[in-house]
């Protein structure tokens, strides 16, 4: 038996367009919630998409949860016997785009999170509608528990805007947030930059590989259906991510390392406020608190970023002092606390 399998296989030809526009490529690691992913592109009231199912090597059987979860889909499912996620989790990301079958819309989903059943049939409807230049649509998003139940939902995306304005709106920071599940994205963008910026665990990479390919048309937002994206401990964001600071320090390097080509290869010179706003707050959240050590790397990085801005890197120290500050056996339940509320008055 061979690593490259079609589970099932349906012919879909609608309403004039080709049988197949749009593939959904799943990178795969655990099989907890590959089942609740399958089902909900199942349960999709317009199946014009075919899955890709890239096995990283899993330990689970993905191919069984394939089975069980996929029927009635068009599903294309191929192990890799290296696990390369755990090292390069971008170059995984790309070796499974590369099982696709030429579609002209990539929609890089995860084994874990969750569409609404319109999800599918609200980006035919834009693409139907006509994009224009637009090569990233994305969803808004609801934060689901392991349970599948609603925790929150961050502030919404506006209906477009331009990479600049993308741009802008991440290192302001605020309430939003971006993930890489909420967003399909055209081959066309995908060819143009050679795919993802590749940086430590993907942390970051998303979000500069968004700007690229939001540069020629901007970004729509499909307002109308969401996704339900997963919190828990064994994802990058939570504790996988804790466990592996030193990685994700090193991706907030690279990621403000491509932020200063990004800015002098657009000629964009007023952002050195908001940069060193940026490089403070991602700073000042970070844990396991960020080593004194670092203190210069953050300082050179901010300094190039914001040459002209005075007290830089008092702003690096404090930030890094609160990063130890808030693990303190008071401080924390209390940060906790005040975290707790913000989240209660979103929802």
């Amino acid at each position: 038996m061979t690593n490259d399998q079609t589970i099932d296989k349906a012919s879909k030809t609608v309403s004039g367009f080709s049988a197949i526009e749009l593939a959904i490529v799943i990178p795969a690691w655990r099989g907890q919630f590959l089942g609740a992913a399958l089902d909900s592109l199942r349960l999709q009231t317009d199946q014009r998409f075919r899955v890709y199912v890239g096995d990283d090597g899993s330990h689970d059987d993905l191919r069984r949860l394939i089975q069980l979860h996929g029927q009635g889909l068009d599903v294309v499912y191929h192990r890799f016997d290296e696990n390369l996620g755990g090292t390069d989790l971008v170059a995984h990301w790309h070796r499974c785009i590369a099982l696709t079958q030429h579609e002209p819309w990539i929609w890089l989903f995860s084994d874990d999170d969750v569409a609404e059943p319109e999800c599918v049939a609200a980006f035919y409807e834009a693409y139907q509608a006509g994009l224009g230049d637009v090569e990233l649509v994305k969803f808004n998003l609801k934060i689901i528990d392991e349970n599948g139940q609603f925790i929150r939902a961050p502030e919404p995306s506006p209906a477009h805007e331009s990479a600049e304005a993308l741009l802008k709106a991440i290192l302001r920071g605020g309430h939003r947030e971006w993930w890489a599940p909420e967003h399909i994205f055209s081959r066309l963008a995908y060819d143009r930059y050679s795919g993802f910026l590749n940086l430590p665990l993907a942390l970051y990479s998303d979000l500069a590989t968004w700007v690229k390919f939001a540069e020629r048309g901007g970004v729509r937002t499909l307002t109308n259906t969401s996704i339900g994206w997963r919190s828990h401990q064994q994802g990058t964001s939570s504790g996988y991510r804790i466990e592996n600071g030193g990685k994700l320090l090193q991706a907030l390097l690279g990621f403000l390392q491509w932020l200063e080509s990004h800015l002098k290869n657009h000629s964009i010179a007023h952002y050195e406020k908001r940069c060193v706003g940026f490089i403070v707050n991602e700073l000042r959240r970070m844990q396991p608190p960020v080593p004194w050590r670092m203190i210069a790397q953050f300082t050179e990085r901010a300094k190039a970023l914001a040459p002209h801005q005075h007290g830089v890197r008092l702003q690096v120290i404090f930030a890094i002092g609160f990063s130890h500050i808030r693990k303190l056996p008071l401080i924390a339940p209390l940060l906790h606390w005040r975290y707790r509320r913000k989240i209660a008055h979103r929802t």
